[in-house]
This record gives C-alpha cells, sequence and structure tokens, in this order.
C-alpha cells in the first residue's frame, strides 16, 4: 500500500499549472464563503449560543458561522411580510426618498401631487392657506378715498 500512495503522489506532483488552478477553481466554488457584520449586541448573543451549544458537546465543535447557517436556513422560510415592514421601517432614510424622488422627476418632469403638496404646507404656502388669505386680506384698492 506505501509503494501505491508514493505512486499516487509522484502523479499529482507531474499536473501542469492549468490543471492545478482548475482544481483550485472547482474547491473553491464549493467552499463559497460570505462575510457578515454584526452588532455588538448581536456578536455577545452569537457567542452565548455557541458557547452553550458546545458546553458539553464531545463529538465536535460547533462555531460561530454553524450556528448563523443554521439559524438562516431554520428561520428564512418564516421570515414574514410584517418582519420585513419591521426592518424598512428601521432603516428608512428620508433623504434616500427625497433623492429618488428628484431622480424620478427629472425622468418623467413632475413630483407626485402629495409630495407638491406636504413641501408647500412645511413652507407654509398651501392651496388652503391661500385661500383663507384672500378671503380675509383687506381691500386694498386705490379706489376708496383715504384720510389723512
Amino acid at each position: 500500500m506505501n509503494e501505491f500512495n508514493k505512486e499516487e503522489e509522484r502523479e499529482e506532483g507531474k499536473k501542469t499549472g492549468k490543471q492545478e488552478t482548475k482544481a483550485k477553481k472547482l474547491k473553491s466554488t464549493e467552499d463559497d464563503q460570505y462575510r457578515v457584520v454584526i452588532q455588538k449586541e448581536s456578536n455577545d448573543a452569537l457567542e452565548e449560543l455557541v458557547r452553550r451549544t458546545n458546553d458539553g458537546f464531545d463529538g465536535g465543535e460547533v462555531t460561530k458561522s454553524d450556528v448563523v447557517n443554521l439559524l438562516i436556513s431554520n428561520h428564512a422560510k418564516s421570515f414574514s411580510d410584517s418582519d420585513i415592514k419591521s426592518l424598512c421601517l428601521l432603516h428608512f432614510d428620508e433623504k434616500k426618498v427625497l433623492r429618488a424622488l428628484l431622480r424620478k422627476a427629472g425622468e418623467d418632469g413632475d413630483l407626485p401631487s402629495e409630495i407638491k403638496k406636504v413641501l408647500r404646507e412645511h413652507l407654509g404656502i398651501s392651496d388652503n392657506s391661500k385661500r383663507r388669505i384672500s378671503k380675509g386680506a383687506p381691500d386694498l384698492s386705490t379706489e376708496k378715498s383715504v384720510d389723512n
């Protein structure tokens, strides 16, 4: 058996550079890895889960990646529309919305009427305030005589 293993090693040593590169590419596609940044509180909870899992487990070792992969796999299907809305609410950015509206206005040439109304109200020049001013405004005509 020893001679057989030595012969295999010699054969593998004779591989060309292209064959080695191809073998590395095949291996890397099988072992794709991705990185995620988590907050300190999440990391603390993750470390606690790893510690609890490994406590008394003599058959191997569970890593942070193992726990995260299991959690995502088990809970991805139960991630509801309500969860998605909550997540979007947590990360809502008014400036991004306004930039998107301006970009769209540039393409279409106009802002939605609701946005126009809100902008006017914000500046105190809404259609309602114009009407109130005109109804209650004093007569400024020069036709009436004035005592000086």
